[in-house]
């Protein structure tokens, strides 16, 4: 069997892994909706120190990530939401909607298992910590609110559904076995970091603005659809190949590079590096 015909093949495997794997968790994330033992935890800014959230300053969260990008908070007059979500087994979907509520989870835990969240006030920033082992998560957010937002999950998947009026600084989702979907929607999300061990990777839509997406795949794939051609991908793949027909192709000497032809005078552009040991990338 020649070489094109071997990542050929690479390609195909690593993409119907993704979905695979990302339909799996949609399946556990419905189950345990279904299944499971609902229940929903709810913060108002109403609970909240108002003068300190109304008249305080933003602070940097340093507890939720070693990583100093993810703890550059963006200094605003909105407030700041540090929110960090440690799940062992499940899905976990965030949607953002125009409410005063900094979160409203409902949370459906199988096997008597439970969901904790805890929060606490510095400010104008709010730091909250939220752990489940088997569950089924729906974490509906704040257009109001700026968010930093980590996600460690060991088996299932994690779905983030941005909207217009949405503004997420810094995305960081880290799956062993799994897949993650990402709807950007127009939404404004700064910096997403995306590690993945076994599993998919798939990007929706266009953001709003400058977005930048780190992307590490030990054994999968990541699929790319947008809706506006304003994508640039910086691709490394150890052994696989890539799919981008509709992309203008170079390559330096650490990655091959795809261009959308919008790319560069597009108000609004997705910056992606893709590192994949085995698998592969479809750009559509």
């Amino acid at each position: 069997m020649d070489g094109s015909k071997t990542i050929g093949i690479l390609i195909i495997v690593a993409l119907i892994l993704s979905i695979a794997i990302v339909g799996v968790n949609s399946y556990i994330l419905n189950y345990n909706e279904d299944n499971g033992n609902p229940s929903s935890i709810v913060l108002n800014e109403k609970s909240l120190d108002q003068e300190a959230w109304v008249n305080g300053t933003n602070v940097t969260e340093e507890v939720l990530s070693e990583d100093e990008a993810f703890n550059n908070t963006t200094m605003t007059d909105k407030p700041t939401v540090n929110l960090n979500i440690r799940q062992k087994v499940g899905g976990v979907n965030v949607a953002f909607t125009d409410s005063d509520n900094i979160y409203n989870i409902t949370s459906s835990n199988y096997n008597n298992s439970s969901t904790t969240v805890n929060y606490v006030q510095n400010g104008k920033t709010v730091d909250v910590n939220m752990s489940s082992n088997s569950a089924g998560n729906v974490i509906m957010l704040s257009n109001k609110y700026n968010y930093n937002i980590k996600v460690e999950i060991l088996c299932g998947g994690f779905t983030g559904n941005f909207t217009e009026n949405s503004r997420t600084n810094n995305l960081d989702v880290d799956i062993t076995l799994g897949g993650v979907n990402l709807n950007y929607n127009g939404g404004k999300v700064d910096n997403t970091t995306v590690h993945v061990t076994v599993g998919g990777v798939n990007v929706y839509g266009s953001p709003s603005g400058y977005t930048k997406l780190n992307s590490e795949i030990k054994i999968g794939g990541m699929n790319v659809k947008t809706t506006t051609p304003d994508t640039y991908v910086r691709s490394n793949i150890e052994l696989g190949g890539a799919e981008a027909p509709n992309y203008q192709y170079e390559k330096n000497q650490r990655y091959d590079l795809y261009k959308a032809s919008n790319y560069d005078v597009s108000e609004n552009k997705l910056d992606i590096t893709s590192n994949v040991q085995i698998g592969g990338i479809n750009l559509a």
